[in-house]
């Protein structure tokens, strides 16, 4: 038997086919240690994250552990994080950053698509409360605070 493909090889096959070709790629809830490896994968082969139409996950702690981890891959290639440019920015640059850009905004409609998806059906409005992201393993794993 051969081996499943991995996200490299799936990101590689969508450059083959064209410029065009974009994947979504979900990391399942708990599974931490992805973003970490997409991370990776990214600061070696920047190339493929033109690939990519949208992240996501159904996890909070796995979304705020991206964004983290994405910040800093986008400082090390590029020397922007946080839409803070430390120089003048190339055309493939803004593409870029237009790029992560449209993949968040493409992110939060997907998660209130979702989050509406899950709401009552006889709710007439919804307030907006702040929530906590949960910052530790034992957090997630206890996601019922006494305070």
């Amino acid at each position: 038997g051969a081996r499943p493909p991995l996200l490299f090889d799936v990101l590689r096959s969508a450059a083959a086919i064209g410029e065009e070709s974009k994947l979504i790629v979900e990391i399942k809830a708990g599974n931490s240690d992805a973003v970490s490896a997409l991370a990776r994968m990214f600061v070696r082969h920047p190339q493929l994250m033109a690939h990519v139409a949208v992240v996501m996950s159904f996890d909070a702690f796995i979304m705020h552990n991206l964004r983290r981890e994405m910040g800093a891959v986008f400082e090390q290639l590029y020397g922007v994080y946080n839409n803070v440019q430390h120089h003048q920015p190339s055309q493939q640059q803004q593409y870029l950053q237009q790029q992560q850009h449209h993949q968040q905004t493409s992110l939060t409609a997907a998660n209130e698509t979702a989050m509406a998806s899950t709401t009552s059906t006889t709710a007439t409005s919804i307030t907006s409360a702040p929530i906590k992201i949960p910052t530790s393993k034992e957090e997630r794993d206890n996601p019922i605070n006494t305070d």
